[in-house]
């Protein structure tokens, strides 16, 4: 047991060094196995310290690490929000005066929509202290999601009593719903096939601060626990590239009474590209007891989504005996909505971070967390077709057909907003 006059010696050490800004020479003194007397050396580390009367302890290691620099790597499960689509593909009864358009009592949706599913990816982050007291750090990281690709295909054979399959759309000239034939049974018989991909990731350049130090302390009658919390300020680049593809292969079965054994293929292409610049601020925290640990962030960028729609279709035509001809012009894709279209707006990305985790050693920890990610403003291709399509300019064999009122399909820009989130597992080093 310490003596009376130890305890006031040690106290009064404790305050001179403090007042003098020589918090190590004094730790160093009183406890020099201490990790934070040997790893701290200035008055802005020792500040966060708290005394227990008798000068501080460290009788534990901590579960927050030490060192100059840091790496991490993470494994990412995570789940993007599904993409709607107006219903792209139908079903009908042979019954029905226009089997396979919307409204019909025997019409079915085949396909209406793009799963977000869970992706698989990976994130990366290093960084550094700019100081010798580690209160200003620079930090860069970077993640990815594997490509989601999906695929959906509905096919008939065209024989009598098989499936009917149906693009359903609106016709401006008629006023009312409709439909192109895909299959129709005792004419033509076919497949049409719905392909869709995305690519996602960003990349940040951030300052980092630590306003309070890294070691723990002990409060009266407590085990050892610390915390830090620092700012973040940065730069933040996101990138979501989608695609929609809609492929219909025809053929008139050999018994048809017009167009025996000719074959159209019909394609219809939507792409979507975002890419979002902006400076982003946030705060971050860590409380660890032992070597355990709990961290968080909480981050929001405000800046340009760079937002690219792309739509292109074709049609080709395979009649029996003559040389394939393909026109431009597909189905929900045709001269009146062709082209490239870019435009910038703002957008705000907010997310958040939460890990718990273990320190193996000094330098090294795993950690299993969430995380939650929100972009307010993005174009998805689903968003982008018009299923109203004046007829009069479908092509045929012999080119585009002309116009004949209502300029539709047409463009129309439509954005929405999209969330990502999933887990991440992951280890980190520091030396």
């Amino acid at each position: 047991m310490k003596s009376p006059i130890l305890r006031r010696f040690r106290f009064a050490a404790v305050a001179a060094g403090l007042a003098v800004g020589s918090a190590v020479q004094v730790q160093a003194q009183h406890i020099p196995n201490s990790p934070a007397a040997q790893q701290y050396a200035s008055p802005h580390d020792y500040s966060c310290l708290e005394s227990t009367g008798e000068g501080t302890i460290f009788d534990e290691i901590s579960a927050a690490p030490s060192g100059q620099f840091w790496a991490s790597a993470e494994y990412l499960l995570w789940w993007m929000q599904s993409a709607s689509t107006p219903p792209l593909l139908t079903t009908g009864s042979a019954s029905d005066p226009l089997p396979g358009a919307l409204g019909q009592p025997g019409t079915r949706t085949l396909f209406q929509g793009i799963d977000g599913g869970p992706r698989s990816g990976g994130r990366f982050t290093a960084g550094t202290w700019l100081n010798q007291d580690q209160s200003l750090g620079l930090e860069g990281s970077f993640f990815f999601l594997g490509n989601g690709d999906d695929s959906y295909t509905a096919r008939s054979s065209g024989e009598p009593g098989s499936q009917i399959i149906s693009r359903p759309f609106f016709n401006p000239i008629t006023g009312e719903q409709d439909r192109q034939i895909v299959t129709d049974p005792g004419w033509v018989g076919g497949s049409s096939t719905i392909n869709s991909s995305s690519t996602f990731l960003g990349a940040s350049l951030n300052l980092v601060t630590n306003p309070c130090c890294e070691q723990p302390y002990c409060a009266p009658g407590s085990t050892p626990y610390g915390y830090t919390y620092g700012y973040v300020a940065g730069f933040r680049y996101l990138r979501l590239a989608e695609d929609l593809g809609i492929q219909e292969d025809l053929r008139f079965i050999d018994s048809a009474p017009l167009f025996a054994g000719d074959q159209i293929r019909v394609v219809d292409q939507f792409g979507t590209t975002n890419d979002f610049y902006g400076p982003q601020l946030g705060i971050r925290g860590e409380a660890f007891s032992g070597r355990w640990f709990v961290n968080g962030a909480g981050l929001l960028a405000l800046g340009v989504n760079h937002q690219t729609v792309d739509i292109s279709g074709s049609s080709t035509f395979s009649p029996v005996g003559m040389p394939s001809v393909k026109q431009p012009g597909g189905f929900y894709a045709l001269p009146t909505n062709m082209g490239s279209y870019s435009r910038n707006v703002f957008t705000v990305v907010p997310e958040i971070n939460l890990n718990v985790g273990r320190q193996v050693t000094d330098s090294f920890r795993l950690f299993v967390g969430y995380t939650f990610l929100y972009v307010s403003n993005v174009v998805r291709p689903g968003d982008q077709i018009d299923t109203t399509v004046n007829t009069t300019q479908l092509p045929d064999y012999t080119g585009p057909g002309t116009l004949v009122g209502p300029a539709r399909p047409a463009f129309t820009w439509r954005d929405t907003g999209m969330w990502v989130q999933g887990i991440n597992v992951g280890a980190q080093f520091r030396f």
